[in-house]
């Protein structure tokens, strides 16, 4: 409806978002670290927690489009079920029929269904979401699947996805073997602020947005405050203020406009706005975002990758025909451009560099100038030792002669005068 208003290419806000609308927030991109990590391991549980909203399931669309070729999966997202009830519907998502109801025939079957798999170098993944509902004996009877092994390796890897109850239901006394064999596990967490600003630009950039409608930061911050930093509620947010603005046929949408929306939403689940709304006012300046200069960078996960309804095996394949490699997922302003959010900010920037420390040669002394080193005490008085040993050996030599005497005296006047120069020299 407002799309068309706006110049927008298609809803910015959707809930279910396509591929190229996923916004790789730090906490999604550490998530998505663990759980890549947790599949090259290729054993064990891979635990991803969260509250409700807050990216999960396109987590998993990420992880279904990544999966190694070969990798067999199946979903299950209703979980509230019993330990015989869960078994039942794991080989059923697998494509397997038992044969005979009973449990030994049952995991008997699939057993051998994952041995056929693994020996033609398939891997098989189970997805269980809203793990938080199952009881007890139904992650019990999760890890006793995982001790199915061929070769020492593990025939099956499951991936839990849950809200925060999750963690504390895996850490319980009776629940120790499970948690052991929990090879990552990691929480998404809300957005900042700031990240909260970057994902409605990012989102309208995205759906071909170009200026309009203009969006003031208070308004942002008073969404952000609303939504509590969860994406699927800033997503309805944001659609419920542009639907306002296009009711209104305002193509400048402020914090009183954000605030009007949030009264119309009373009703609904959002945060308490009304506690920061004052201060956002009284620092209102105006300021609206922009589109950022270069285009934003589309996730490589396809809108229609995953089908979560269908209950048979799907297989991930390489594809026939060599495409295009896939661009790598929007990065927050923290990692891209830090300043995106209020371009007029004080930033740090490297010193500039310096040249390394130059110290002068001396300058060589004037011509014509004699410049004296300074002899050592010690060898002044090897100087004069040496003097008084040869004019002893020239007297003894001398002694026979008729002018020896007036040579002794020369000699002598000689060695004073060397002897005072040496000494002279030394101080």
């Amino acid at each position: 409806m407002y799309e068309q208003f706006y110049g927008l290419d298609y809803d910015p806000f959707r809930l279910t978002p396509t591929g190229r609308d996923v916004f790789a927030h730090t906490s999604f991109e550490r998530a998505r670290s663990y759980l890549e990590y947790g599949l090259l391991r290729a054993e064990g549980f891979v635990v991803i927690t969260g509250p409700p909203g807050s990216g999960k399931t396109t987590l998993i669309r990420e992880l279904l489009h990544n999966a190694p070729s070969g990798t067999r999966y199946a979903q299950i997202e209703t979980s509230r079920l019993g330990a015989d009830d869960l078994l039942r519907l794991v080989v059923a998502r697998f494509g397997i029929n038992p044969g005979q109801n009973d449990k030994a025939s049952t995991i008997e079957a699939l057993r051998d269904n994952l041995y056929r798999h693994a020996r033609a170098g398939n891997r098989a993944l189970l997805i269980v979401d809203e793990a938080q509902d199952l009881p007890v004996e139904s992650l019990e009877e999760l890890r006793l699947l995982t001790n199915l092994v061929h070769q020492d390796k593990p025939l099956l890897q499951i991936v839990l996805l849950g809200q925060p109850g999750l963690r504390d239901l895996i850490r319980r006394p009776e629940l120790e073997q499970f948690h052991q064999r929990t090879v990552a596990s990691c929480r998404l967490k809300p957005l900042e602020e700031a990240e909260s600003i970057e994902f409605v630009r990012f989102r309208l950039q995205c759906a071909g947005w170009h200026g309009d409608p203009a969006i003031t930061m208070a308004a942002l911050r008073l969404l952000h405050a609303a939504a509590e930093g969860v994406p699927r509620r800033l997503n309805l947010l944001a659609s419920r203020l542009l639907l306002h603005g296009f009711a209104e046929g305002q193509h400048r949408l402020g914090i009183d406009d954000a605030a009007e929306v949030l009264d119309e939403m009373e009703d609904e689940a959002v945060g308490d706005w009304r506690q920061v709304i004052d201060a956002l006012r009284r620092g209102d300046e105006g300021q609206a975002i922009t589109p950022e200069t270069e285009p934003p960078t589309p996730s490589a996960t396809p809108a229609d990758t995953v089908t979560h309804n269908e209950p048979k095996v799907e297989t991930a394949q390489p594809e026939a025909d060599q495409q295009p490699a896939p661009e790598q997922p929007h990065r927050t302003s923290a990692e891209q451009t830090p300043n995106a959010v209020n371009p007029g900010a004080d930033v740090i920037v490297p010193e500039a560099a310096q040249p390394p420390s130059y110290r002068r040669p001396p300058a060589p002394p004037a011509k014509g100038r004699q410049q004296h080193k300074r002899s050592s005490p010690v060898s002044a008085l090897v100087v004069v030792s040496v003097g008084v040993a040869l004019v002893a050996v020239v007297m003894v030599i001398l002694a026979a002669t008729p002018a020896a005497e007036a040579i002794g005296v020369e000699l002598g006047a000689w060695f004073r005068d060397i002897s005072t120069r040496v000494l002279g020299n030394n101080g």
